[in-house]
């Protein structure tokens, strides 16, 4: 005899585009879809089907650690900070030149445009949440604390 599937109310909602890992505090996972009956990537599959229901499983971008949410209800626009928090060429190319700051050959604020614009045709790059927008002050921020 079988169990049926979890239902979704049994599960965590949906944690966003960002979501927080409950065991180290990292702001980023990765996430995969599962369906009903199907084992999470951390369980060793069984002759049934697993007891869980359909969900999201993520996955810690740093520990590893690894939790089910509920899905997106259907009709339900879920709100993302995400593209206010996108950064541009310019930003980029900024945090490029300070990073690269005290090496031998300096980087020209020229092959840094050029630099910054071939990684954001190829990536979605972000600010970190609770940073302030310019990559710049962040580093200056940070030298002066240390």
């Amino acid at each position: 005899m079988t169990t049926p599937p979890t239902p979704d109310a049994a599960l965590p909602p949906f944690s966003g585009d960002n979501p927080l890992c409950g065991k180290c505090s990292h702001v980023d996972a990765y996430t995969d879809y599962r369906a009903a009956g199907e084992y999470s990537s951390n369980e060793r599959p069984r002759s049934a089907p697993s007891p869980k229901g359909e969900r999201l499983e993520r996955t810690c971008g740093r520990c590893g650690f690894i939790w089910d949410e509920a899905l997106v209800p259907p009709g339900e626009l879920i709100d993302s900070p995400l593209p206010d928090t996108a950064v541009t060429v310019a930003e980029l190319a900024e945090a490029l030149q300070e990073s690269h700051a005290g090496w031998p050959l300096g980087l020209s604020p020229a092959c840094a445009e050029a630099a910054a614009e071939q990684l954001l045709d190829r990536l979605r790059v972000y600010h970190r949440t609770g940073t302030p927008a310019s990559p710049a002050t962040t580093l200056t921020d940070q030298k002066a604390t240390s």
